[in-house]
């Protein structure tokens, strides 16, 4: 349809200037297209040759050398499943712990725990590129664990009173960056320019093979 259309607008615009006496009130008397006769109009070069088109065409999934779109899906997956996976895991070695066999399995747990409550929430923010928000967020949750684990070895009772307003302060740090990793993502896509690219989208396809132009469904997530 695309080229039919290019084909009949260059007809009419190229008619009067062929040295006729065609006037603006005259008519144009071509014969009626056929279907034979539209599937034998050449599309032009221009068109089937996919080198030859804008790149703002060929590239409507929004890529540029050396850019990578960030996925805001991905991102609160990656922070979600690094945080999720040892904390259970370390919590089921502590809870089935057997002493008499494995003498080991508890502190192993705890240092998968708190290696998924610092670390987890980061792996979003570094995937997307946000770098500050990561490194700022693995040393809050770090610190306090640390304050609290050794205040409460030190002194039990300065701990006790310590460790509640610590462990809120890690909860925090800890949901504010997993629910913030897809933000950082999108973030990243647009300051690269590639933050409208999200969701659905429709862009012209060209197929050298076949030598047909068309339109293509994009998803992004």
């Amino acid at each position: 349809m695309f080229s039919v259309i290019c084909f009949l607008t260059t007809l009419h615009l190229i008619g009067p200037m062929n040295g006729s006496d065609t006037t603006a009130t005259d008519t144009i008397q071509t014969p009626p297209l056929t279907v034979r006769a539209v599937e034998q109009i050449p599309v032009p070069d221009e068109i089937v040759r996919p080198e030859r088109i804008a790149p703002s065409l060929r590239r409507y999934d929004g890529s540029r050398p050396g850019v990578t779109r960030k996925s805001p899906v991905a991102a609160g997956l990656f922070s979600t499943g690094a945080t999720v996976v040892p904390f259970g895991g370390g919590l089921a070695m502590v809870l089935t712990d057997d002493s008499a066999t494995d003498e080991g399995a508890t502190a192993t747990g705890l240092a998968l725990m708190a290696g998924g409550v610092v670390v987890g929430p980061a792996i979003g923010h570094l995937y997307a590129e946000n770098g500050d928000r990561a490194v700022n967020g693995m040393l809050a949750r770090g610190m306090m664990i640390l304050v609290t684990v050794y205040v409460s070895a030190v002194n039990p009772a300065l701990g006790g009173l310590i460790a509640f307003p610590l462990m809120i302060g890690t909860l925090g740090s800890l949901f504010s960056d997993l629910a913030s990793a897809s933000d950082a993502a999108r973030a990243s896509n647009a300051r690269h320019g590639l933050d409208a690219r999200e969701g659905v989208a429709i862009a012209p396809r060209v197929d050298p093979i076949n030598r047909q132009v068309g339109l293509a469904l994009r998803l992004a997530f």
